[in-house]
């Protein structure tokens, strides 16, 4: 394990940033360029690796992609071809909007869909056997077997819910 840079602190009794940054690099596992860089520090909820620095706390491949490369615009994101939230490569990593961000999300199918998105509250099965129904029973009728509302069994037929199960 390598040894903390000594840092010099600057008049406000913080280190530099040439000092921060080398300290960001010592947690970061450098492989081959090809390869994901990991984080070896702490990490979000999302699998993200957070990295503090003067009080804030940055993402860190956005502060990798950053201390590289300079800092970005308003409005802009640092996201990864590579799609592992605690990579740190710059090659990895490029610019985009959070629109750019859902249409890559999108395209790389990583959107939950159905059963496993978190707000689904009814299995597949559910929609499968009320769309199987709709024949021969009336919406109510369907809610009240299913133990569902009438707005969800409504909403399922008229693929507004569940457009792909």
């Amino acid at each position: 394990m390598t040894a903390h840079p000594t840092y010099r602190f600057n008049q406000y009794n913080r280190p530099t940033c040439t000092q921060a940054i080398a300290h960001f690099w010592l947690h970061v596992d450098i492989t081959d360029e090809k390869k994901c860089w990991h984080w070896k520090g702490p990490r979000g909820p999302q699998g993200y690796g957070m990295f503090g620095y003067l009080g804030k706390v940055y993402r860190t491949h956005r502060f990798a992609y950053e201390s590289t490369y300079g800092l970005l615009l308003p409005g802009f994101q640092v996201l990864h071809h590579c799609d592992n939230p605690p990579c740190c490569n710059t090659n990895h990593l490029f610019v985009g909007t959070n629109a750019l961000n859902v249409i890559d999300r999108d395209q790389k199918a990583r959107t939950p869909k159905g059963q496993t998105h978190a707000s689904t509250k009814y299995p597949d099965i559910f929609v499968q056997l009320a769309r199987s129904l709709a024949n021969t029973m009336s919406q109510k009728d369907i809610a009240k077997q299913l133990g569902t509302s009438k707005t969800w069994v409504w909403s399922v037929l008229h693929y507004v819910d569940r457009k792909s199960s």
